[in-house]
């Protein structure tokens, strides 16, 4: 026999390859059926019955072939399906010479199928879209007619065999063979989908695959494999479907269930091109598995496996299949479609890459140092949990709870800043041998799955990966997959690793995820997830004691029975990482109660000796805790984060924050560090991913209404993502590398962000939400509570001493005549025009604070004064002088003024008031304007209209340069207008 030649690819390498090499045979497939039978939603029937519905139209008798047929000699019957019989025919001579086609195939269509006006319609639509593709994979259509009554469609015949047919006989394919076959379908799809057309029936019995000549003629090999070619477009239609197309009724299903794309379930005619690129997915799953990726006869049941379960991963439970090629099949297979591959060339691009060896574009998870080695080791556990993805995200994500109740020892970090690039540096006792590595950032999208790649300098190991994934399952359960790579270092490495990793680390790892699946499911209390991983809080009895006493003492100042038997609940179970950081607003939300009053129990708990109560300074970058103090007055004005090896300013309104702690006579906490940099250390960021050059990673994920924005330590600007009603797009797209950083605004709901490299160095990517603080309480917000000016006088002085002075831009906004517009519209028109406005500015950037709201005016601050303009610039472009907006407020009845300075933030009502002599300024200057102009200090004129940095100085060619009668301001008028 001979060799056929197959593709190798691997994990992490820049050229990929399969890391258990085997000689593959010769692969020799049986001629079966040209086009065989198809799965579809109707019986099919007998030949002879098929043909006979009607009494009126002559019955073809199929078991008398050859038979006459119009222009056509019906030969042998190739295939049926659901819709038809397809035979071999010989045309006439004179048709043949017309259609330069000595066989074709002739498709009847059943009478039951086509009965009337509408289906025969139907049928000729597919004739006039498959006449429209001229494609080398696509079967030539030749003509649509009817003869004796019965409809028919004649298209080229290909001497091959069904795909379907390959696949019983040679399952599973390997990856050179499947990819091959992939490679010509999306070829076809390129073309079908540049001429506007979805196939919507995409699987192997509408593939045919052709063989040389010799082979075909005998019993082919996959060494003889030509080309694979798409036909059956009976579902076909255009994407822009004009009205005499549009054919088949809104809200029906149509296609192959088996191979249907989630959205196809809901609504075949609305879906796209990347319904087909799912539709592909599935039947590269089945040639390199085996099998379907969801399989029952049910169709209820199918459809929600298709819409709501992600398929079993491909590697490494079949052999050969590397990260590369699972990766490749699961984009294509995702649930929503705006996080497959968005068309068949970039499908094909990456199916092409694995082919010819190359890196794909799509990012491997986890990046390895060198995992072709021949002594990695691969280790792979799973799970089928009773709880959701969002409920075990919290628990999975918290590395360091997870890793002590794993038994790992406890990790001393250092941090290296001295390079270009920020190294992270652990070690510890393990088995007793001293440890030490360094720890590559964590990678992560929320919800679905997070890596980390540890490079060992001693000890049994050179490097580890760690990845664990989240696939939802149908029915609220959770598909966990934890997957280690290793390479050992020498013969203690090699010896070591099985009896690590297949013995102890997969026996900690069942009893932990059982514990998690426990809590996930813990109902009787809000906070679940604070409950600890391993072995539960067992207080003394003097403890106790102590506990009930002060208890008792809350209890007279709260009256509230229920609420303090939970919170004593609280704080004598949870575990240590929260009892020792207790946060007034999560426990708000814990024990279901006001703020107010989640405040009031943490000052009387210091109060009768039950908490103790300290300030964090949180890093305005990674939004970690950079210092810890017991009293506010022991902050300077700066202060540093070793994390990120920064010095930043100390804001008391944004980055002190109260936090509080049990009393150490109630249960001693001894905190120990297990990990760091795990994503739930920073809740904020939705997903972190390390690109190489020309890769991407598309990050799918639910996003809530506000803005987000993508960051990181190589990216000189931080683009913002809109999310809001009004939007109508589910995917973003932001290339690192690109001068422009404009990204569409979204809807609230699942979404997808595009992030790809096109630098030529890896960078670092975060998508992380924009605005932050808001599940703290601030130095700022509690020295305005009475409570806390009682108990703790010292530090309110402090804190008044120390307010933010900002220097910030600041952008004022004011009705001109509110009286006169509220005769001419109504107060609630006006009222709701002031919220739109609100709305607008919230969005703006992510620099932009709202400081200030009234009936008739706001203040916005912002950091930078480009991103004003921008923010200032859309404002005015949605207010054309001559036009009403929709609710019927003017466009001319705004004014506005900006201004530039210190501005000071005290707290009314629990919420930031700005004050101070540039706010005092901006509002006279509101008050001062009598028509739609915009004041400007006249040194920001010049940096607007000069350098203008990130700015929109076009927004001031529409204007002209007026005095204001004041040498430190100018006015500027709208010109021309």
């Amino acid at each position: 026999m001979s060799l056929r030649k197959q593709t190798k690819h691997d994990r992490g390498q820049a050229t990929p390859r399969i890391r258990d090499k085997r000689t593959l045979q010769t692969r020799t497939v049986q001629m079966g059926s040209l086009t065989p039978i198809a799965p579809s939603f109707f019986e099919v029937s007998s030949r002879r019955e098929a043909f006979g519905v009607d009494a009126s139209v002559t019955a073809i008798d199929c078991t008398s072939l050859p038979y006459e047929f119009g222009n056509y000699t019906l030969g042998e019957v190739v295939g049926e399906g659901g819709a038809g019989i397809v035979f071999k025919a010989i045309p006439k001579p004179e048709h043949a010479a017309a259609q330069g086609f000595d066989v074709v195939a002739v498709k009847l269509i059943r009478p039951e199928i086509i009965n009337n006006v509408k289906a025969a319609q139907r049928f000729e639509k597919e004739s006039r879209v498959h006449a429209g593709i001229k494609s080398a994979y696509v079967t030539q259509h030749l003509e649509f007619g009817c003869e004796e009554g019965h409809h028919f469609i004649a298209s080229e015949f290909v001497q091959g065999i069904g795909l379907n047919n390959v696949i019983d006989q040679l399952k599973p394919l390997t990856v050179g063979e499947a990819f091959r076959v992939a490679a010509d379908i999306l070829k076809a799809l390129v073309v079908l989908h540049s001429n506007g057309v979805v196939h919507r029936d995409v699987k192997p019995s509408n593939v045919i695959a052709s063989f040389k000549s010799k082979s075909n003629v005998g019993d082919p090999t996959f060494d003889d494999f030509v080309i694979a070619k798409l036909t059956d477009f009976g579902l076909a239609r255009h994407i822009e479907q004009s009205e005499s197309l549009a054919i088949t009724r809104q809200r029906t299903i149509l296609g192959t269930p088996h191979y249907m794309a989630p959205e196809q379930y809901v609504e075949s005619c609305s879906v796209d091109g990347r319904a087909d690129i799912y539709s592909v997915g599935v039947t590269l799953y089945q040639m390199l598995a085996g099998q379907l990726p969801f399989d029952t006869g049910e169709m209820g049941k199918l459809a929600e496996l298709h819409r709501t379960e992600r398929p079993n991963p491909l590697t490494p439970r079949i052999a050969g299949i590397s990260e590369a090629v699972n990766n490749i099949v699961m984009k294509a297979l995702e649930k929503e479609p705006s996080q497959r591959y968005q068309n068949a060339s970039e499908m094909l691009a990456d199916v092409q890459c694995v082919l010819d060896d190359q890196p794909i574009s799509l990012r491997l998870y986890p990046e390895t140092p060198n995992a072709s080695h021949s002594s990695v080791r691969g280790y792979d556990f799973q799970w089928n949990l009773n709880a959701t993805a969002k409920q075990l995200w919290p628990l999975v994500s918290d590395t360091d709870r997870f890793n002590q109740a794993m038994g790992l020892p406890a990790v001393e970090f250092t941090f290296d800043h001295s390079g270009s690039q920020r190294k992270v540096f652990a070690k510890a006792n393990f088995n007793g041998m001293k440890v030490r590595w360094r720890e590559h950032p964590f990678q992560w999208i929320i919800q679905n799955q997070m890596s980390v790649l540890r490079e060992f300098e001693v000890g049994p190991f050179e490097w580890v990966t760690s990845t664990v994934e989240l696939h939802p399952l149908a029915g609220g359960q959770t598909r966990l997959i934890h997957r280690f790579l290793v390479k050992p270092r020498g013969l203690l490495g090699k010896l070591m690793t099985p009896i690590q990793f297949n013995l102890m680390t997969k026996r900690s790892l069942n009893q932990t995820y059982s514990k998690l699946e426990r809590i996930a499911n813990d109902t009787s209390c809000a906070y679940a997830c604070d409950a600890p991983f391993s072995k539960p809080v067992k207080l003394s009895r003097a403890q106790r004691n102590a506990l009930d006493s002060r208890v008792q003492q809350l209890a007279v100042s709260i009256p509230n029975g229920p609420l303090v038997k939970d919170f004593a609940k609280l704080i004598g179970t949870v575990a240590n990482s929260f009892a020792a950081r207790i946060r007034p607003i999560p426990l708000s939300q814990r024990l279901e109660c006001s703020l107010e009053t989640a405040i009031q129990i943490c000052l009387r708990g210091v109060e009768v000796g039950l908490l103790n109560m300290s300030w964090d300074v949180i890093c305005p970058v990674c939004r970690i805790a950079a210092g810890n103090a017991p009293a506010i007055s022991r902050f300077k004005d700066h202060e540093h984060c070793k994390v990120c090896d920064l010095d930043f300013e100390v804001d008391f309104n944004k980055s002190v924050e109260v936090i509080f702690s049990v009393h150490p006579e109630i249960r001693p906490i001894e905190l120990k560090t297990y990990c760091i940099g795990g994503p739930f250390h920073a809740p904020h960021v939705l997903a972190q991913n390390r690109l190489l050059a020309n890769q991407f990673v598309d990050v799918g994920t639910t996003l809530s209404r506000g803005k987000y924005k993508i960051c990181g330590p190589q990216l000189v600007d931080q683009p913002v993502v809109k999310v809001h009603d009004q939007a109508t797009n589910s995917r973003a797209e932001y290339v690192v590398g690109e001068t422009s950083s404009q990204l569409s605004d979204l809807k609230p709901g699942a979404a997808c962000i595009h992030i790809e490299n096109q630098a030529e160095t890896e960078v670092i990517v975060r998508l992380e939400q924009a605005a932050g603080g808001d599940d703290s309480v601030t130095a700022a917000m509690a020295s305005q509570l009475p409570l806390f000016q009682k108990l703790f006088p010292q530090d309110v002085v402090t804190c008044k001493e120390l307010t933010d002075l900002s220097n910030v831009y600041l952008l004022g906004i004011k009705l001109l005549d509110v009286n006169r517009l509220i005769d001419d519209l109504g107060e609630m028109r006006v009222r709701q025009y002031m919220i739109l406005l609100q709305k607008h500015f919230e969005m703006a950037a992510a620099d932009c604070r709202l400081i200030e709201c009234t009936h008739d005016s706001i203040l916005v601050s912002f950091n930078l004064i480009g991103t004003l303009m921008d923010g200032l610039s859309s404002f005015l472009e949605s207010s054309t002088p001559d036009g009403v907006p929709a609710d019927g407020v003017p466009a001319d009845a705004c004014c506005c003024a900006i201004n530039s300075g210190e501005v000071m933030i005290d707290m009314q009502a629990h919420q930031p008031s700005a004050f101070g002599k540039t706010v005092r300024e901006t509002k006279r200057l509101l008050l001062d304007i009598s028509d739609r102009s915009i004041v400007m200090q006249r040194g920001l004129f010049e940096l607007v209209a000069g350098d203008n940095p990130g700015g929109k100085s076009a927004l001031l060619s529409g204007f002209e340069k007026v005095s204001a009668g004041e040498e430190a301001f100018v006015t500027l008028v709208p010109a021309n207008k």
